[in-house]
């Protein structure tokens, strides 16, 4: 069962929390199942000891807090092909926005440090 036909229907707020508490689970046990896809994987460079005093990640944050605080976010590219333009682009990390639907899109950093930004901009 997809998720459109699961919600199809339902118009009071219960009952879309209840089935929204059911198919998320399921969604999440879903992908983890799938098996891994070695072409769809971005690769990370790590930092090192002869990185800067001031980290690439920290960097992004700084530009993040002073440019988009607040903003919604993704770390995938968008498939329905909005216009967007690169805002930042330094040691491997990208960051494009997209001006008609006010988001960004974060590339070249690890999922967890993208979660980690979610006390600046509203990571989805």
């Amino acid at each position: 069962m997809d998720i459109f036909n699961l919600y199809s229907g339902v118009t009071k707020g219960n009952q879309f929390d209840s089935l929204l508490s059911k198919a998320i689970p399921k969604f999440e046990s879903e992908q983890k199942s799938k098996p891994s896809d070695d072409r769809t994987k971005v690769h990370i460079k790590e930092e090192t000891e002869t990185d800067s005093e001031e980290s690439t990640f920290d960097r992004l944050r700084k530009f993040l807090i002073h440019n988009y605080p607040g903003i919604q976010a993704f770390n995938v590219r968008n498939v329905v092909g909005d216009f967007t333009y690169t805002v930042y682009d330094e040691d491997e990390i990208k960051v494009e926005y997209c001006p008609a639907w006010e988001y960004i899109e974060i590339f070249g950093i690890s999922e967890e440090r993208y979660w980690s930004l979610n006390d600046i901009i509203k990571c989805c």
